[in-house]
């Protein structure tokens, strides 16, 4: 006898081939870090093949997975709205705060640390 087939249906992917994506990568005696990469192969509903900027590829699970998307996309997006639209003097000032890595210190904060 053959067997029943299922009636639940197939769940569907979370993630289409040629898709970006952040791939967390583990390395030994560090922490995992989120990388750059592409969905190259769907082979589950749950695994997926990816490939790395540096070529390197992987099996991963949905769930060391998330959604990269381009930056281009959203510069194209500004650049095309009206000059009016775009407030300038606020944009100035966000980019000054758009990198915390790189703090900048004032000339009087400079005096009193030296």
């Amino acid at each position: 006898m053959k067997p029943h087939e299922s009636i639940t249906p197939r769940q569907q992917t979370r993630y289409a081939v040629g898709q970006l994506v952040w791939t967390l990568k583990h390395q030994l005696n560090k922490r995992p870090q989120w990388q750059q990469s592409i969905i190259t192969k769907n082979i589950s509903s749950m695994i997926y093949k990816i490939q790395l900027r540096d070529g390197q590829r992987y099996k991963r699970h949905q769930n060391q997975l998330r959604p990269r998307y381009s930056s281009n996309t959203q510069s194209s997006e500004i650049g095309s709205l009206p000059d009016i639209l775009l407030n300038t003097k606020s944009q100035s000032k966000i980019s000054e705060f758009s990198h915390p890595s790189s703090p900048r210190l004032s000339s009087s904060s400079k005096s009193k640390t030296t």
